[in-house]
């Protein structure tokens, strides 16, 4: 009698009866997840080229304007010079439209989600050098330079405006913190409101008659309301402002430079009779916001990068603010003039010291 041998189990099915075994709703399922994760890739493609915003060549010419500003703004003076006739046709009341669209621009570029991640401490401190260093350098440089009344009221404005939004370029042309710099700028701008009409009342008020609260609703009406303007926008409209954003700051750009040249024209009689004394001083007042900011942030104890960022934001001031104001507020066209000699001397020392 033969052994017995166990039994074994029966072979597996081919794969294909496998296959045949699986119900119509199982190969549903397969089909639906397959579709879920197809159509959630293309969303992603579709939300990655909606972030990406204006294609990139457009991005790559605004940056170019954007970083010509110092170059439009010496051209601008150049020409201002030479025919200022090119500039008749800019009317006055124009430059706080002007301003308030450059304002718009800067609140374009910033959230309110930055605004509250900035280092308190660091911010203030910029906010405190540029509202004490800057006026306290104008009031010097003005009796110094020995200039007549209309012009040391217009180096006084410039002293005692906010931060530039030029000066965001030129800490990032210096490898400094750019973020630290366009949340003091920020700080400086809204500070303007109050401190820009208190400083001139009290070092300027011996000069010519200074309209304090006229200052004040200017200032809110051409700063506060615009840079608002653009927080919100970017707060309930992001898609729309990262196309905005991009173009904006080459407009402001190309705004400023000839707000600048315009108020150059209309004084250049008066610039050939005292030009060496307003450049002087001038020059002698950004100079030592450049110097006195890194000093007094490096006895802070703040790092070097900081310091050169504090540096920058101090020295650098908002020319059109102080040029804009100067036309609406005083009767005398030269308030403006050291306004745009600023412009040119400012930026030419900042492209030096970046």
């Amino acid at each position: 009698e033969r052994p017995s041998v166990a039994a074994r189990p029966p072979p597996p099915p081919p794969l294909e009866r496998v296959q045949g075994r699986v119900s119509a709703s199982g190969r549903a399922t397969v089909l639906a997840r397959a579709n879920t994760r197809a159509t959630a890739a293309a969303a992603a493609a579709s939300d990655e080229s909606v972030s990406q915003g204006p294609p990139s060549l457009l991005v790559r010419v605004c940056d170019v304007v954007s970083s010509s500003y110092p170059m439009f703004i010496v051209a601008g003076a150049v020409l201002a010079l030479s025919q200022p006739s090119a500039f008749a046709w800019l009317r006055p009341e124009w430059f706080s439209t002007g301003l308030a669209f450059i304002m718009l621009s800067m609140g374009l570029t910033l959230d309110f989600d930055s605004l509250r991640t900035a280092s308190p401490r660091a911010v203030f401190s910029g906010f405190a050098l540029q509202y004490s260093v800057m006026p306290l350098l104008g009031i010097a440089v003005a009796r110094l330079a020995g200039l007549e009344p209309s012009l040391a009221v217009g180096v006084l404005l410039v002293a005692c405006s906010p931060g530039g939004t030029a000066s965001n370029l030129v800490t990032h042309i210096a490898r400094a913190d750019v973020g630290l710099s366009i949340l003091m700028t920020a700080a400086s701008t809204f500070g303007a409101i109050l401190m820009t009409p208190l400083l001139m009342t009290l070092l300027a008020n011996t000069l010519v008659p200074v309209d304090g609260w006229g200052l004040a609703r200017s200032a809110m009406n051409v700063v506060l309301l615009p840079v608002l303007a653009g927080l919100t926008l970017r707060k309930f409209f992001p898609r729309l402002c990262v196309s905005l954003a991009v173009a904006m700051p080459a407009a402001a750009s190309i705004i400023s430079a000839t707000l600048t040249s315009a108020a150059f024209a209309a004084n250049v009689s008066l610039l050939a009779h005292s030009s060496a004394a307003l450049v002087t001083a001038v020059l002698a007042l950004h100079s030592g916001g450049f110097v006195l900011g890194f000093t007094l942030a490096s006895a802070f104890g703040f790092s070097k990068r900081v310091c050169k960022t504090v540096s920058i934001e101090v020295a650098m001031q908002n020319s059109v603010f102080a040029i804009t104001l100067a036309n609406t507020h005083f009767a005398s066209a030269t308030v403006a003039l050291p306004g745009a000699v600023s412009a040119v001397v400012m930026n030419t020392l900042a492209s030096m010291v970046a």
